[in-house]
């Protein structure tokens, strides 16, 4: 009997507790019951957000608008803070700036002041030009490097040129050649031309000038500097000896001989370059310059003539090439005589010259 009580009493559990479990499942979550269902008539419709009625402030310039660009400027809601922007048209707001005058020299004309605007160019004020200068010249030589033709100098007419004669009645100290003379070009300077004049200091020599005469120059004291013309080819005898203050001389590059006693005792030379195109230099050609230190010998040097460099006391030998190019030069006796170095320096070593 209280078997059957057990049982019973358990089959009456089992039965509440699967009416308990349908019921759950039956029931739906809180949070489903809570949303509406699309298509329910019955569910509760959502407001749309308030449109906001701006409230803006003052506009505000982002960017100058100016003759060349548009400008741009905002301005921002007090309530929602959206920002607005727009376009400000570009204008006549110009910058000027002045354009500062340019002077003029005796080589070229110059530009008066004057203004435009900076961002887009447009010209206020046009520049005009003024007057080129006239040459200042002093002794015969203007500050931007142009020359004035000496006036007083002596010429002879050969054929369709003019040959430099004399000094004439020239009394400058920078004497300048001209380059023509009545149409006709100078080519020459005459052998004695300027021969003991002891008036002037330096002389410039146009390039039309391919001849300069025996004894030229020579004995002329006060000469201190000379750039010979690249037209000349030779440098005939005589033609600077006893010019005791000459101290420098610029040789042109198509100069083939110096010929003899043309520097002799030309106490003041201190330097001198010789061509690349020299083939010879004559007998006593630099013969007493004491004051000349050094000298370099071209490669293109095939003779150096009996005492060509004779008690240059203080000279020493430099040759642009090797030391079996040197022994192959033609030397005359005593060619380097009383000079400060037995030794040339070449390219490949020292050359001793008593050894040649």
């Amino acid at each position: 009997m209280k078997k059957a009580a057990y049982i019973t009493f358990l089959l009456m559990l089992l039965c509440i507790f699967a009416l308990t479990s349908c019921d759950s499942a039956n029931t739906p979550p809180k949070d489903l019951e809570q949303q509406p269902t699309s298509g329910n008539s019955d569910s509760i419709p959502t407001e749309p957000p308030a449109v906001c009625q701006h409230t803006f402030g003052d506009w505000l310039s982002v960017k100058q608008a100016n003759c060349k660009e548009d400008g741009k400027r905002t301005r921002t809601c007090s309530k929602c803070s959206e920002t607005e922007e727009e376009s400000i048209p570009k204008n006549d707001a110009h910058t000027p700036v002045t354009v500062p005058a340019v002077p003029a020299t005796c080589k070229a004309a110059g530009l008066t002041e004057g203004s435009r605007c900076a961002l887009c160019g447009k010209v206020f004020v046009a520049q005009t030009p003024t007057e080129i200068l006239e040459h200042n010249y002093v002794d015969n030589l203007c500050k931007c490097g142009a020359y004035k033709d000496s006036q007083g100098l002596e010429f002879t007419k050969s054929g369709n040129r003019y040959i430099l004669s004399g000094i004439g009645d020239c009394q400058d100290s920078r004497i300048v050649v001209p380059a023509t003379y009545n149409g006709a070009p100078v080519t020459k300077i005459a052998e004695n031309a300027f021969a003991s004049n002891n008036s002037f200091r330096e002389i410039i020599l146009p390039s039309s000038i391919t001849e300069i005469g025996a004894k030229a120059f020579s004995y002329c004291k006060g000469l201190k500097s000379i750039k010979i013309p690249s037209g000349v080819k030779y440098l005939e005898r005589e033609t600077f000896v006893g010019c005791t203050a000459l101290e420098s001389v610029v040789l042109s590059g198509e100069i083939i001989q110096i010929l003899e006693s043309c520097f002799a005792s030309c106490t003041s030379l201190k330097q001198i370059n010789l061509p690349k195109t020299l083939l010879k230099i004559r007998e006593y050609a630099f013969y007493n310059c004491y004051s000349l230190e050094e000298i370099a010998l071209p490669s293109s040097l095939n003779e150096i003539q009996q005492f060509a460099f004779l008690d240059c006391t203080s000279l020493t030998f430099r040759y642009l090439g090797m030391k079996w190019q040197f022994k192959q030069i033609t030397k005359g006796f005593d060619w380097s005589c009383n000079t400060a170095s037995c030794l040339v320096s070449c390219y490949d070593g020292e050359f001793d010259i008593f050894y040649d």
